[in-house]
């Protein structure tokens, strides 16, 4: 009798876990990492697991599970991920490898880049729908996208060589002229003895 009485307990306990984690929005993945409805996070995040998305989020999220935008949750990004589930609101580029699915909730405005992409009934997308199947491509563009992104560092360190590029240039160009003046005055001295030879074989 007690063991019966055990075990109704605990699967009123699995039960009543399994409840809590619906009522958060959260899947059944016990490998998943929460951004909560109070947090603001800017810049970049990159994880390697499960991720659910309840505040607020701008930079670049570069993502190898699924990334999930609770309907609570917004995201200002450009976005990469294995799989990406939009119940919130985004503005940005998504980029998934394997699917992107916008749910009744869910509003897109930006580019939706992969090879399954379902938009259900109700959802809101503004943007073009691209379904390519090559994860190398998606992978490449991706990385173009926050390229171009202002403020990147891939952005700062390309402006960085283009500084130091200019400077050399510059110093190249400067030598040439020292070189061009130089070689003038040279010329010049040169000119001057002739004439001097020639005036000296007349007279």
């Amino acid at each position: 009798m007690s063991e019966t009485t055990d075990n109704q307990s605990s699967q009123g306990s699995s039960v009543a876990l399994a409840g809590a984690a619906i009522r958060a929005g959260a899947p059944s993945s016990t490998n998943q990492s929460v951004i909560g409805p109070t947090l603001i996070v800017r810049g970049e995040i990159t994880a390697e697991e499960d991720l659910l998305i309840r505040g607020r989020v701008e930079g670049t999220i570069s993502h190898d599970q699924t990334l999930t935008v609770h309907r609570e949750g917004t995201i200002v990004a450009v976005v990469r991920a294995k799989e990406i589930h939009i119940e919130g609101s985004v503005e940005g580029d998504l980029f998934g490898t394997q699917r992107v699915k916008v749910c009744e909730t869910g509003k897109v405005t930006g580019n939706v880049v992969a090879p399954r992409v379902a938009v259900m009934d109700g959802a809101h997308l503004k943007g073009m729908v691209d379904m390519d199947s090559d994860s190398s491509a998606i992978e490449r563009r991706f990385l173009e996208q926050v390229k171009q992104k202002p403020g990147s560092t891939t952005n700062s360190q390309t402006a960085d060589d283009g500084v130091k590029t200019a400077s050399k240039s510059s110093g190249r160009r400067g030598a040439a002229k020292t070189d061009g003046k130089d070689n003038t005055a040279a010329q010049e001295t040169q000119g001057s003895a002739d004439e001097d030879q020639s005036s000296a074989g007349a007279s």
